[in-house]
């Protein structure tokens, strides 16, 4: 559903705007993810596979968006505490 809407507003040209339950999703993401080698959270954003939604969104916000710092702090730990997800 996600992608489908990323795809519509990429082709108008716009972002996706600030939602406040998409947002407090990422937000709690953020904090569940922390940047200690062997975090169980980071395990499972690779199992699952979520990496690249997490691209995705990035990719379709900027700063004045809420979720743009907490999208940053959960690529930075990730990137911090597994080589896999750095890469």
């Amino acid at each position: 559903m996600i992608d489908a809407r990323i795809k519509k507003l990429k082709k108008r040209g716009t972002l996706l705007e600030d939602d406040p339950h998409f947002d407090a999703i990422i937000k709690l993401l953020s904090v569940s993810v922390t940047n200690e080698e062997g975090d169980e959270n980071v395990e499972i954003v690779l199992e699952v596979g979520l990496i690249p939604y997490i691209v995705t969104i990035i990719q379709n916000s900027d700063w004045s968006h809420v979720r743009y710092i907490p999208c940053l702090n959960l690529i930075a730990n990730l990137a911090n505490s597994s080589s896999e997800a750095a890469n």
